[in-house]
């Protein structure tokens, strides 16, 4: 068991009115990524939407884990004087919202998990896109259009190079850099794909909704028992045609279903 004494403090913006909901982003991402169905949700809950440590305008630190990044969440409750909120996470985002129901259940309403299952995963691609940006001399583009052309061979998926831009921003000196900690995060990649902060937990009897894309290969079939041992009052749910990135494949669909879900558990809040 984890103990309430860490974490670091997150940037983070909040707004609606209503239970409070917290939306964690995935790996390369920001809470800015979920704003569109943040906004959609705030009329019915509180939204609160961090930068996970390393990304955004978060704190960078040489130390990139689920159990330092579950207790940053747990500080930023702490902070709000939140003693419970519904926990939604996507990718790396719903390792750390596992992460958090897991170990400290008593503050966790309800948990949804997009795309991401209790498992290892390899993490091979992200390596390798980690390694080139690390590569980058920022310092030697001018613009964006610049640097967009230098990354299209490298990354040839434009949204996958539109998402990566993102992350990109002007310093007060006028100069080109990153907002996620690019070397901290490939230095880390192992515990990324971990998962440790898993083992010997649960199960925990928390309402837990569980969204698959579809077309992703995030939550295969075979993970469903590892989720439903850890989670036994889980739900998964697929939505068809939908890849990793379900809030920007299918927004409906996914608020649909979170939506439904939140309705559902309201006496939990």
């Amino acid at each position: 068991m984890m103990e309430n004494n860490l974490g670091v403090d997150l940037h983070f913006r909040t707004f609606g009115s209503g239970p409070p909901l917290m939306i964690l982003h995935g790996l390369f991402g920001s809470g800015d990524n979920w704003l569109t169905l943040a906004r959609k949700w705030s009329t019915d809950h509180t939204i609160y939407l961090p930068d996970l440590r390393n990304h955004g305008r978060s704190v960078w630190t040489s130390n990139h884990d689920y159990q330092s990044m579950a207790e940053d969440v747990l500080r930023l409750m702490d902070q709000c004087g939140l003693s419970t909120a519904n926990i939604l996470g996507h990718s790396m985002g719903g390792k750390v919202s596992m992460t958090l129901a897991l170990h400290f259940p008593d503050r966790v309403s309800t948990l949804t998990v997009v795309d991401m299952a209790p498992r290892i995963y390899l993490l091979n691609e992200h390596q390798h896109l980690l390694s080139t940006l690390a590569a980058v001399d920022l310092l030697s583009f001018d613009n964006r259009t610049q640097l967009d052309d230098y990354l299209a061979p490298i990354i040839p998926q434009s949204d996958t190079r539109q998402f990566i831009l993102k992350n990109i921003y002007r310093s007060d000196e006028g100069v080109f850099t990153w907002r996620m900690n690019v070397q901290g995060l490939l230095a880390n990649l192992n515990s990324v794909g971990d998962d440790s902060s898993f083992v010997g937990c649960g199960p925990v009897s928390i309402p837990a909704l569980f969204i698959a894309g579809g077309a992703s290969a995030y939550i295969r079939a075979l993970d469903e028992a590892g989720i439903r041992k850890l989670f036994p009052l889980s739900q998964l749910v697929r939505i068809p045609g939908a890849g990793h990135w379900v809030h920007s494949d299918a927004p409906d669909a996914l608020s649909d279903h979170v939506c439904a879900f939140l309705n559902r558990n309201k006496k939990q809040d």
